[in-house]
């Protein structure tokens, strides 16, 4: 939900959470797959994006966040935590009544 809104222009805070699972696959010296490790994590993705409408049906959108990921077992090894970058086009239709 925008809490700024104005004719042209938009921003937002999008908050996304989530749960998924992750694993290490390789190929050892016999090329044969193995999986060496499988976890379970929760993710929080607070973000900030903005947009700017233009050509009636048109707006070009950009914002950022970062990532933060709580693991419920053992590390992959990697780091999941990260900022994250959007960028993107939208195109409005007029079903749907979109402003």
């Amino acid at each position: 939900m925008p809490f700024t809104s104005v004719a042209i222009g938009k921003c937002a805070c999008p908050v996304q959470v989530g749960q998924g699972h992750g694993r290490v696959v390789y190929d050892d010296l016999t090329n044969e797959t193995r999986t060496w490790q499988k976890i379970w994590y929760v993710l929080y993705e607070p973000a900030m994006s903005v947009q700017y409408r233009f050509l009636t049906y048109f707006a070009v959108t950009a914002g950022f966040g970062y990532r933060l990921v709580f693991r419920t077992s053992e590390s992959l090894g990697e780091q999941l935590t990260a900022p994250i970058y959007m960028l993107g086009l939208r195109v409005f239709t007029g079903i749907c009544g979109a402003t």
